[in-house]
């Protein structure tokens, strides 16, 4: 699956599928360990053609510039029908 990654706006990012599908089966989305050692938690809302990813700091809301933490990535696991 191809994507794109941008930032609509400074607290969430996009991930835009390649394509649009027609049945999401699965999404999670996880913070590293670097992530969650420094208080972050991960959410996402996932469509036919894009995935929404939100984040919060020790349960408030945080921006996309928080999170530039050496050594940490977000884990991202769809599942997608065609």
């Amino acid at each position: 699956m191809k994507h794109e990654i941008r930032e609509p706006n400074s607290k969430s990012i996009e991930v835009l599928f390649d394509k649009k599908y027609s049945k999401v089966l699965t999404c999670t989305v996880r913070g590293y360990e670097t992530y969650a050692t420094n208080g972050f938690s991960f959410g996402a809302s996932c469509g036919l053609e894009k995935l929404i990813i939100n984040h919060t700091c020790r349960g408030v809301e945080s921006t996309n510039s928080q999170l530039g933490i050496a050594g940490s990535n977000i884990w991202i696991s769809v599942m997608m029908f065609d």
